[in-house]
């Protein structure tokens, strides 16, 4: 033993993983109409999105109409949007709406490794009805137009 300590020579990397990035798993297709949505069903069972894009478009779509931590079961994964406390109130300008509700649909999204980025962002309040229209692109390049007219509490 010298005057300097012994030092282990094996260093550890950290992982270069983002284990915030998430794979889309398995979503149940659905069919959206105005403010209702409905599980797509064949032979009594519920169908399956199969590919990227419709994954995307049904998870974007269920997204813009679940208000974050309303539902015990999407309490675990934070799943949903927080903006219906800004519907309806007068006291915010609707140019901090519309970036806080940009912001949180763009960070959700982004959180998976399916989503390359998320373009075009528009909202806008008609009484108290909130409309939102977005691009999303898939890593396959995918195009997929999202738009959601009529959102209120």
């Amino acid at each position: 033993m010298g005057i300097f300590p012994d030092i282990d020579s094996k260093v550890s990397t950290p992982s270069t993983v983002d284990t915030s990035i998430k794979e889309i798993g398995e979503i149940v297709d659905m069919e959206f109409n105005n403010n209702t949505a409905k599980v797509v069903v064949k032979n009594g069972r519920p169908v399956m999105a199969t590919t990227l894009k419709r994954k995307i478009e049904v998870f974007a779509q269920m997204l813009l109409r679940t208000e974050v931590n309303k539902f015990n079961v999407y309490k675990l994964n934070n799943f949903g949007v927080d903006y219906f406390r800004f519907i309806g109130r007068g006291d915010y300008p609707f140019s901090f709406i519309r970036s806080e509700i940009e912001k949180t649909i763009k960070e959700k999204l982004l959180m998976f490794r399916g989503i390359k980025s998320v373009i075009d962002f528009k909202a806008t309040l008609e009484m108290s009805k909130l409309n939102i229209e977005f691009t999303v692109i898939s890593i396959e390049d995918d195009i997929i137009n999202i738009n959601e007219s009529g959102i209120n509490e």
